[in-house]
């Protein structure tokens, strides 16, 4: 297997665990029940060599998702603030979508 697919697979698989970690985040009935996954474990499958491109990427990912995704989850803050109740979870539930595109 080359580290290109290595690499394929580690991160498909820690989409995979923060759309899971929202999902569940979002259907906990009770905050004692949150409990934080992480995806550090993923970074142990990458060689050192390649340790600093991966990060170069994550880095750039995470800016672009925090200039779409601030505006779009404030804009659902609002609707389920509006809505009340059980859709104080709308927002986690669209950042587990929005995390699997």
């Amino acid at each position: 297997m080359t580290t290109f697919q290595i690499n394929l697979i580690g991160g498909k698989a820690a989409l995979f665990i923060l759309a899971l970690g929202a999902v569940l985040i979002a259907s906990s009935p009770a905050m004692w029940m949150l409990v934080p996954l992480a995806r550090s474990p993923v970074v142990g499958l990458i060689t050192e060599e390649n340790q600093g491109k991966a990060f170069a990427v994550a880095t750039l990912c995470t800016s672009i998702g925090e200039l779409i995704g601030l505006p779009a989850t404030t804009a659902i803050w609002m609707k389920a603030i509006d809505l009340g109740g059980t859709g104080f979870g709308l927002p986690y539930y669209f950042s587990s979508v929005s995390m699997q595109y």
